[in-house]
């Protein structure tokens, strides 16, 4: 029984520090610029964004039918409507199946941010390894490491938090 309990200790003491010596994602290889959309009153029209251009940037990844979306989406529209956006880029990824679903959000919601449209999702790689919708992730520019996300490490793992954990990570970034 003691050299269970023992095996046991170890190996938790492995997995922890293996997820400690792994660090924080970073993006150094991700492109500084990369074409977007947005929504304008005349349909959709293509931008270029700068990644570095602010401290920050915000990546929401979501779908129109996503449930959990559908309850986070109304709160971080709210936000961005009202925040100090000196700070911090919002970009929607969206894995919407078609262009009027993408639209269709975005005007339920007001966004008037970029958006990474249904049929670019497979080509862009910043962040990568999203796991889950919906997902906010804040980077910072400069050092393009994960700020926070909806994922947290653990010592047995990735813990899910919610997108709303990261929401008030970026209200505290707006707010200094």
């Amino acid at each position: 029984m003691k050299k269970l309990l023992l095996a046991v200790i170890l190996l938790a003491l492995a997995v922890a520090a293996f997820v400690i010596l792994r660090g924080d994602p970073t993006y150094a290889d991700a492109t500084d610029q990369f074409t977007a959309e947005e929504l304008t009153s005349d349909g959709l029209v293509q931008v270029t964004v700068t990644a570095s251009a602010k401290p920050y940037l915000v990546v929401y990844s979501t779908y129109a039918n996503c449930p959990p979306g559908a309850r986070f989406s109304p709160l971080l529209a709210e936000f961005y409507r009202t925040a100090d956006r000196s700070k911090f880029q919002l970009i929607i990824k969206s894995y919407d199946d078609t262009e009027e679903q993408m639209i269709g959000d975005l005007k339920k919601y007001g966004f008037g941010c970029p958006v990474i449209p249904y049929t670019m999702t497979e080509e862009w790689t910043l962040p990568p390894t999203e796991v889950g919708v919906p997902n906010l992730v804040i980077i910072d520019t400069k050092t393009r490491r994960v700020v926070d996300e909806r994922y947290h490490k653990g010592i047995f793992g990735l813990k899910n938090v919610g997108p709303e954990v990261p929401l008030e990570t970026l209200r505290r970034i707006a707010s200094r």
